[in-house]
């Protein structure tokens, strides 16, 4: 039987609703993905110890171990990420070292808890940093890579999420400029976003955003990392009234649980802060709206030749068929 599942993204599927308001109610899964909060675990600390502690206040009733638990992951993801984002830093046996540990620490609290199985989710397992902030100096390691590498998904149940091209790429824009914004990095047109994800593609093509839009070619790269993987498409997740059975692809005995009547979060990208700073970008068109500019995107898209590949590689369906989900950026 399965001990471990993973819930990998990707980013801008409706992950924080589901990482806050679904995952953590489970009750025939323990839940150690991000905390609600997204705090961590900062400076030193010794995570195996604190597994085994934690696991034994479990054992003994403490209703405040599982929170101890749900640190140490993200903790470990955000060391990883850490390193990745650091130039100065060539850190890719330190990155592997801190992927193998999160992957030890994961199966040693699926063993310390033994009466039910383990699900942690973090959209940041199937990104790269250099693709997440649109920089191509940044690193590209894609941390489900590294763990297929070191042979660890052979034993765990991975489910992915896959959107719509253009609704992702807008979102992930927009996030991407969040970013920027928060850090005083000069914004970029979405022309330019998408020139340099083209750049990163063809360096190392799962390391770029655009990756995850061809998704026949997405869905069997996550099934050779993990035969079996569970690979849905938002628009289907959104549809169905038991989201856990549909991600996790088996009945878990769980209350069923619909995306459409849980709230909606990630609506950060519409700080007036963030879109004026979109919107003054070298080669945004002026006196556009943040609506209006987004109008323009599927034309870039089409500029670059990216609507023919991503409307060759669809998701099994015809492009007249493969619609998207009206919803706002998440």
């Amino acid at each position: 039987m399965t001990r471990i599942f993973i819930h990998a993204g990707a980013p801008r599927t409706g992950t924080t609703i589901l990482q806050k308001a679904v995952f953590p109610n489970l009750r025939n899964v323990h839940y150690l993905g991000k905390n609600a909060d997204n705090s961590f675990i900062p400076g030193e600390f010794k995570p195996h110890q604190m597994i085994m502690d934690a696991s034994k206040r479990y054992h003994a009733g403490d209703p405040q171990a599982m929170g101890s638990l749900r640190m140490v992951m993200p903790s470990l993801i955000m060391l990883l990420k850490a390193y990745s984002q650091d130039p100065a830093t060539d850190g890719s046996k330190a990155r592997m070292n801190i992927a193998r540990l999160a992957a030890r620490c994961l199966e040693a609290t699926a063993n310390a808890l033994g009466d039910k199985p383990v699900l942690y989710s973090d959209e940041s397992l199937v990104e790269s940093v250099s693709g997440l902030v649109a920089n191509p100096r940044r690193g590209d390691d894609v941390p489900l890579e590294q763990w297929h590498a070191m042979g660890f998904l052979e034993s765990v149940s991975l489910s992915i999420v896959l959107r719509d091209p253009l609704g992702f790429l807008r979102a992930s824009y927009y996030k991407a400029m969040e970013f920027r914004h928060r850090r005083a990095v000069e914004p970029l047109s979405f022309d330019e976003y998408i020139v340099t994800q083209m750049e990163i593609y063809e360096r190392k093509p799962s390391a770029s955003r655009i990756f995850l839009c061809m998704h026949e070619t997405v869905r069997r790269h996550f099934q050779a990392l993990c035969p079996g993987a569970v690979v849905t498409h938002y628009r289907d997740l959104v549809e169905s009234a038991h989201v856990v059975d549909s991600l996790l692809g088996l009945k878990t005995g769980e209350i069923p649980a619909s995306l459409r009547v849980l709230p909606r979060e990630n609506t950060s990208w519409r700080d007036p802060g963030v879109n004026a700073s979109i919107l003054g970008a070298n080669g945004v068109p002026a006196k556009l709206t943040i609506e209006q500019y987004a109008g323009t995107f599927p034309e870039t898209l089409q500029r670059h030749g990216l609507d023919a590949l991503f409307a060759k590689e669809a998701d099994g369906a015809s492009p007249a068929q493969a619609k998207p989900v009206n919803e706002e950026p998440t």
